[in-house]
């Protein structure tokens, strides 16, 4: 009806981007709380969580390999 009607709101939006580990990390902390408060987050924010959930299960499993090594090594 209107072609150049445009839709504003006063509500502050954060753009994030996927940049690197750091910055990454601490924007899936913000979309993680924002979940928590009922807030709709973008579904890449899902695939993320995934992702370090997979990393840190990885390094757990490294890590537990390495003290078990270790423990045969001294005793």
């Amino acid at each position: 009806m209107y072609p150049k009607l445009q839709e504003k709101s006063d509500v502050i939006y954060k753009e994030y981007k996927v940049e690197n580990k750091i910055s990454t990390y601490e924007q899936l902390i913000e979309n993680i709380s924002r979940l928590r408060n009922k807030e709709k987050i973008d579904d890449v924010w899902y695939y993320i969580y995934q992702y370090y959930i997979y990393i840190y299960y990885l390094i757990d499993i490294n890590l537990r390999q390495v003290t078990f090594n270790l423990s045969c090594i001294i005793t």
